[in-house]
């Protein structure tokens, strides 16, 4: 399920793309089965997959956007980056004026045993473009997941963040936050190709060996309405539906609602490649 999903559709519980379906032969050896009929949203609620089949409920989702450090930014008079080559230039500029920051963050790329085969012009640019936006990342980046660079982020080490929606809320908490109330989002950077960013996420499902399937689906119904869905943004979490991410007061409160609903517009569910491990 892709990002189409939230151009096309009226609201409805499953308004979000859920992991794109790399997994499905795992899932149906365990046991899972998909729905039959229309039990949920109807034919219109999903888009096709390879096997044209529905094993979960979408609930919770993932793009890629940017945040920045609007302070740091500000100081120095730098415009928000829309290319890679601007980003490259501001991540740049960064590290080197603005003392014991440095320009990004970003997760490990290639280790030191990795020998790249693809030398396409675009993959060669590619690869320089991402050398050097380790160049701007904090020591020991190469290896890092998600938690490690948002951390960097979130600890003020690191100016510009490229990644999951989820940096928004987390900007927010103060129990993992030193940069509240500093932080601008923006679109993904577009490189040659135009615009693009990741999509991915999180699907509940009922087993076919489950006892109480009626009781998981009023649950998982619940759990994804309009209502459910307000209070778990109202409680710091990620907002499922477009009804939540439309709604005018909560746009004032969470700005970058509107910098998910744009680039979910180019978001690509192959973004990370479909591979059988």
């Amino acid at each position: 399920m892709g990002p189409l999903l939230h151009q096309r559709l009226s609201d409805r519980p499953q308004l979000r793309p859920g992991r794109p379906c790399s997994r499905l032969r795992k899932i149906r050896q365990r046991g899972w089965r998909p729905a039959s009929g229309s039990a949920v949203g109807g034919r219109r609620g999903y888009l096709s997959g390879p096997t044209d089949a529905l094993y979960g409920v979408p609930f919770g989702a993932e793009t890629s956007i940017m945040a920045y450090r609007k302070d740091i930014f500000d100081k120095h008079g730098l415009e928000v980056p829309k290319t890679y080559d601007e980003l490259i230039k501001v991540a740049s500029f960064i590290t080197e004026n603005e003392p014991d920051v440095y320009g990004m963050t970003s997760r490990g790329a290639f280790d030191d045993q990795w020998n790249v085969t693809v030398d396409s012009p675009e993959a060669v640019a590619a690869t320089e473009a991402l050398k050097a936006i380790i160049d701007n990342s904090p020591p020991g980046v190469t290896s890092w997941g998600f938690g490690e660079q948002a951390n960097a982020f979130l600890q003020g080490e690191s100016a510009i963040y490229i990644d999951a929606l989820k940096i928004a809320a987390m900007s927010r908490d103060p129990e993992q936050s030193l940069v509240d109330g500093k932080v601008g989002y923006a679109l993904h950077p577009e490189g040659p190709a135009g615009c693009g960013s990741e999509t991915g996420g999180f699907a509940m499902g009922i087993p076919d060996n489950s006892a109480n399937k009626e009781a998981a689906f009023l649950f998982i119904q619940w759990m994804t309405s309009k209502e459910t869905d307000r209070k778990i943004v109202e409680a710091g979490g990620d907002p499922v539906r477009m009804s939540t991410m439309t709604d005018p007061e909560l746009q004032d409160r969470f700005p970058e609602y509107p910098v998910i609903l744009e680039q979910l517009k180019c978001a690509n569910e192959d973004w990370r490649p479909l591979i059988p491990e």
